[in-house]
């Protein structure tokens, strides 16, 4: 009795320190986010959230669509499948209209909820209460993530990332549980089902569900019940993906000779290297392309970086019969495996982004707290020093992630940070010139908008911001004009009615009858009803 009474003592010292450790990191994330938190939408935020009339509403006749077709619909036939992330995007919408703060609320609690079940599960494999937390504060505070947690449309992979490591933790529990064991392999298939359909990466979970079997030891027909569970949850899934969009119904994506592809790799490998540890530039689109001398910074550090992750994975095999070394092998294992998928995106669209960063870095913190762990228990004397270089990190990852965190706080902040770091883009000189005028700044707001359009003359977003902010500077006849003709010429593009409405808004009669007109096109164009329930006054 005795000892069954220190077994539950020792349960609830656990649950009591998992507990304090959650509520703590909740409180410490805040306080590294918050200034993201007031951000109103930026870059793909607004077409994906707020001008996406097929999240307007919540409901059946919309999940059907939402799982009948791709991301955005029949025009992008050949990419992403993620019916989960619209119907999350439709149930904020439902319940906190386009409230930007609710996002972002919703972006941290997720990103929290795959921080605690990363911890959680290093906790469960071995690691000790301590290095396990460490684990989850050092991936929680990591730079890196800001573009996941503070990007509203980064809501994917913090979403899929907390869906697939809980898949992981039922499918544990159905290893280690003899009579619920098909209770937890179901709820392993649910969740993980939920991950890929809230973002394909998510099938990261059955390559990691292997080496977590590995790892743990489970027995061999428990572990095969969990990936028969797995698999088939994943082939269902890419059925549905097939049956919204056929495969060959549109052109895949850019493929690099073997050299540049190679080139492109051990550039990959050296900028998250490099950013995972000292995150320096913000940047929406990082082009591994050109020659530039930060591309080949990237590159020769990445020819470093990836032998000594192969010879220190090799060392870990050598030594897997020892516990701390087979946890920092898994602990590789698991990043290398994350890292190939972002790499084949790269290899598909030669840019590292920084939210393909999460899953990897999920890896790279258990493997550091692994290596404190064992410097801790093996090496009494380096304790003090362990400790100081630990609370540095933590406390400089901090730092730059409220830094970061500023950047994604208006439109204006993030926009200059990513033209001052070199992307100059479409969007991001359209989306600059409109956040400009917005502040009454708009002789530079059609500058940018100008440079917008010299990259890409024909994009409509831009052309329809250029009539506004010419009606601003007192051209008005020629806005009407300019914006009169885009309504002929594409009459179904919602973004250009926003600005004819915005052009006309001092004619309250004119106001009504242009509103009238972009109803009558048989699109819901939930900005253009927005602005008819607010009209002008005369």
């Amino acid at each position: 009795m005795a000892r069954r009474g220190d077994m539950f003592d020792g349960m609830r010292r656990d649950a009591r320190f998992a507990a304090i450790a959650a509520v703590l990191l909740a409180v410490w994330l805040w306080v590294c986010v918050r200034p993201s938190i007031d951000g109103d939408f930026v870059y793909d935020d607004t077409s994906l959230i707020r001008d996406n009339a097929r999240i307007a509403k919540f409901s059946i006749p919309r999940a059907r669509e939402w799982f009948g077709q791709t991301l955005l619909g029949p025009e992008e036939a050949t990419r992403y499948y993620r019916p989960l992330l619209l119907a999350a995007f439709a149930l904020d919408r439902q319940m906190w209209n386009l409230d930007a703060r609710a996002f972002h609320l919703l972006n941290l609690f997720w990103y929290w909820l795959g921080a605690v079940a990363a911890g959680a599960l290093a906790w469960r494999l071995g690691w000790s209460r301590w290095a396990a937390a460490a684990s989850a504060f050092l991936f929680a505070v990591q730079p890196l993530h800001a573009q996941a947690v503070c990007y509203m449309s980064g809501r994917g992979d913090v979403q899929y990332l907390a869906l697939a490591l809980l898949a992981l933790h039922a499918a544990l529990s159905a290893w280690r549980s003899s009579r619920a064991s098909w209770a937890w392999n179901l709820a392993a298939g649910i969740l993980f089902a939920a991950a890929m359909l809230t973002k394909e990466m998510a099938a990261l979970a059955l390559p990691w569900a292997i080496l977590m079997a590995l790892l743990a030891r489970a027995p061999r027909r428990d572990f095969m019940r969990s990936v028969i569970v797995l698999a088939a949850t994943l082939i269902g899934v890419v059925a549905l993906r097939m049956h919204a969009a056929p495969a060959g119904s549109g052109g895949p994506g850019a493929f690099y000779p073997i050299g540049e592809t190679a080139k492109l790799f051990a550039r990959a490998a050296g900028f998250y290297a490099s950013n995972w540890i000292l995150p320096f530039r913000l940047a929406l689109d990082r082009t591994l392309v050109p020659g530039t001398q930060e591309n080949s910074f990237y590159g020769w550090l990445g020819l470093v970086v990836l032998p000594a992750a192969i010879a220190v994975t090799a060392w870990a095999w050598k030594n897997r019969e020892n516990s701390d070394d087979r946890r920092l092998l898994f602990a590789l294992a698991w990043t290398g495996v994350a890292f190939l998928a972002a790499s084949n995106l790269i290899r598909l669209s030669a840019t590292a982004a920084d939210h393909w960063a999460l899953p990897m870095s999920v890896g790279l913190c258990w493997a550091v707290a692994c290596l404190g762990q064992k410097i801790w228990e093996t090496r009494p004397s380096r304790r003090l020093l362990l400790s100081i270089v630990g609370a540095l990190i933590f406390v400089t990852w901090s730092g730059q992630l409220r830094a970061r965190s500023l950047d994604w706080s208006n439109g204006l902040a993030l926009y200059q940070a990513n033209l001052e770091a070199g992307v100059v883009s479409t969007r991001v000189l359209n989306n600059y010139a409109l956040e400009l005028s917005l502040s009454h700044q708009n002789e530079d707001a059609l500058r940018y908008v100008d440079e917008a359009l010299r990259l890409e003359p024909n994009n409509l977003s831009a052309r329809a911001n250029r009539a506004v902010i010419l009606d601003r500077l007192g051209g008005h006849d020629r806005a009407l004009d300019e914006v009169r003709a885009l309504a002929r010429e594409h009459p179904h593009y919602e973004q250009v009615w926003v600005a004819y409405l915005v052009i006309v808004r001092k004619d309250p009669a004119q106001f009504q009858t242009i509103g009238r007109e972009a109803l009558s096109q048989g699109e819901e164009f939930p900005r253009v009803r927005a602005l008819l329930r607010s009209p002008p006054r005369r």
